[in-house]
């Protein structure tokens, strides 16, 4: 509904015709009278009405002049409330009027909060049943906007207000609209109709199909049908027959928010992974659909099942997901173990390399500290090949191939010089040719990372380095003395 002016219709037009002279003549007799009349208020309390008219008065006095003062502030804010219930009420009848007022042009009818043309109807309303024209402008009948309802497709009403065309309406739809022909940026023009294009069809249609979108005269475009409230009635669950689920035609069964309540005898499981729990159980059940997203993609969340078989579901489906929670982590175990003996050979790698390789001083110090520990003890202790590279392998044997020859390959390796200069322990124990140090061939992968990790940290790391500077102050002392000898 249009809001109408507060005091004028046009003031612009009033203000340009006021003569402000005469305007100010007029003024001065209403002027005279409103000062009149707050005088004579002001002697009907005896005082005027300030704070200070009770000074100098003795208590009595000064009550009764404060009783004066508040009786005249009641009856001043009655008035301000009757000045204003009366415009109030103005402005009411003037908006009346302006509603039953008809326009005299197009625009007029277009802006109306009280009639509209036929030709302004919405695409998804309709004049309802039994409400007339109320007149004819420039041959086209007009009608009253309030005698206007709103039309929807069957799925609109069953999806978003949980009503359903009764079945003898379907044949007979209160309007169709034809598919528009919808240009968008830089694409073809495309054809939407029906169910699916009703939401975005309806935002146009709110200023009468503005816009770049066109009517379709194509007679092969899609027809969408309309129902009125009239021709529908409260949607109720279809009742369980011969003890199976009640389905729709896609095989799903309409739960809340998109239904106002479950069908009787059946729970809603919104659980992930729940189908294969039922499948595995042997349990009747059916997809639940809980309501459409935009462009009514179907939205799927869980499942239905009979009330009886919730239990079971429940407790074989939480034993699943401890079961699998379980595989994870084992699987987790076993990818980092591998990646730890990974990280173990590369170390072993090293240690072969300084030896044969480096200079003098590196292959003296090759077989020192804990990464050289470790690497000793991945030879000793197994030669299989970690868990994710035994099943990489495309050929058929190939990780029993490849564990046999790491083990094959673990005493030849255990007896080459590596093993030797790796089986020393980082005390600076003297190494025994051939073996490794029984403590460090106990030690299980999580030790040995427990140790990796504690060489590997900054305080470690600085140990490491003040260790290196013992020994090169050692060797030097050592050079000296032999060059003094």
């Amino acid at each position: 509904m249009q809001e109408p002016a507060r005091y004028a219709t046009d003031w612009l037009a009033a203000e340009k015709l006021r003569d402000e002279e005469w305007w100010q003549q007029t003024l001065a007799p209403l002027r005279r009278l409103e000062a009149a009349a707050s005088l004579a208020a002001g002697a009907a309390t005896g005082g005027d009405g300030s704070p200070d008219s009770g000074k100098g008065l003795g208590p009595r006095a000064a009550a009764a002049a404060r009783r004066r003062q508040a009786a005249a502030e009641a009856a001043g804010q009655s008035a301000a409330r009757l000045a204003a219930e009366r415009e109030d009420a103005e402005l009411e009848e003037r908006a009346a009027q302006a509603r039953l007022s008809l326009p005299s042009t197009m625009e007029g009818f277009r802006a109306h909060s009280a009639f509209v043309l036929e030709r302004h109807i919405p695409r998804f309303c309709a004049v309802k049943p039994g409400a007339g024209k109320q007149g004819m402008h420039r041959g086209e009948p007009y009608f009253r906007r309030c005698d206007l309802a709103d039309l929807h497709t069957a799925a609109k009403w069953r999806t978003d207000y949980g009503r359903e065309v009764v079945p003898g309406e379907l044949e007979r739809p209160y309007k169709r609209v034809k598919g528009r022909k919808r240009a968008g940026a830089g694409s073809p023009l495309t054809l939407d109709g029906g169910p699916e294009g009703e939401e975005e069809e309806e935002e146009e249609e709110e200023l009468d199909g503005g816009g770049a979108s066109v009517r379709s005269s194509d007679p092969s475009a899609p027809t969408t049908l309309l129902y009125g409230i009239w021709q529908t009635r409260e949607w109720v669950p279809v009742a369980a027959a011969d003890g199976s689920i009640p389905t729709n035609e896609h095989g799903n069964v309409e739960v809340p928010p998109l239904a106002k309540v479950m069908p009787a005898g059946l729970v809603h499981l919104n659980m992930p992974y729940v189908v294969n729990t039922c499948k595995a159980l042997g349990v009747e059940y059916a997809r639940a659909l809980v309501g459409f997203a935009r462009n009514r993609f179907p939205q799927v969340e869980g499942v239905v099942v009979w009330e009886e078989d919730q239990q079971r579901v429940v407790d074989a489906y939480l034993q699943a997901e401890r079961e699998r929670e379980e595989r994870k982590r084992l699987q987790a175990e076993a990818e980092a173990d591998a990646a730890w003996r990974m990280l173990l050979r590369a170390v072993l790698a090293r240690v072969r390399l300084q030896q044969s390789y480096g200079p003098q001083q590196q292959q003296q110090q090759a077989g020192e500290g804990a990464m050289a520990d470790a690497a000793a003890t991945l030879v000793h202790q197994s030669g299989a090949v970690p868990p994710a590279r035994a099943g990489a392998g495309k050929k058929r044997g190939g990780g029993r191939k490849s564990a046999a020859t790491a083990a094959a390959a673990a005493p030849t390796a255990a007896a080459a010089d590596v093993v030797d200069l790796a089986g020393s322990d980082s005390d600076d124990a003297a190494p025994t040719a051939g073996t490794a140090p029984p403590a460090v061939l106990g030690l299980g992968l999580h030790q040995l990372r427990g140790r990796l990790e504690a060489q590997l940290s900054p305080a470690g790391q600085r140990q490491q380095q003040q260790q290196q500077q013992q020994q090169q102050q050692q060797q030097h002392m050592a050079d000296v003395h032999q060059e003094e000898i």
